[in-house]
């Protein structure tokens, strides 16, 4: 694992390259401090705000008073729920399922179970900082063009649809 040191001077480098202005709403679920600071300040000096939650209990209470448009989950934590059984409840929700989820594991062979709890992306760990910014991108992208293809509703909302 990097030191902290190390971790502030790539969270410098990287704020030269921002524009300063806000892109996405993003949520990170780790109960490493370190880590969820890390990403925190690395997503925001990208023009992202971060919310931070150490537990998916804590996440749940977020995304009931916030619209996330990215959601980055860690499987391993503390509590009685773990990334994957909150992978689940935001993607049963109609009012948390427009968050695209991003799940990160250090456990081998954990994608496969991620993508079946309704993950959008996985991400193993360790991971470069970069491989986060991509994969944050790219899950933004995502969601703008389900909000595009379906008329303003994200494709989780697609079977939920009523028309006459």
């Amino acid at each position: 694992m990097p030191s902290f040191i190390a971790i502030r001077q790539v969270a410098r480098h990287l704020h030269c390259h921002t524009t300063g202005e806000e892109m996405a709403h993003i949520l990170i679920v780790d109960d490493e401090i370190l880590i969820a600071t890390l990403l925190s300040d690395c997503l925001e000096r990208f023009g992202h705000t971060a919310r931070v939650a150490r537990s998916a209990v804590g996440a749940l209470g977020w995304l009931d008073l916030e619209e996330f448009d990215v959601t980055i989950v860690d499987v391993m934590m503390a509590g009685p729920m773990d990334g994957l059984d909150l992978c689940r409840k935001i993607k049963t929700d109609p009012h948390k399922a427009r968050s695209k989820v991003l799940v990160t594991s250090g456990v081998p062979d954990m994608e496969d179970s991620a993508i079946g709890a309704g993950a959008d992306a996985f991400l193993p760990k360790p991971f470069d900082l970069m491989e986060i910014i991509n994969s944050v991108t790219g899950l933004i992208e995502l969601n703008e063009a389900d909000w595009a293809e379906h008329g303003g509703f994200p494709a989780s909302y697609s079977d939920r649809m009523y028309t006459n």
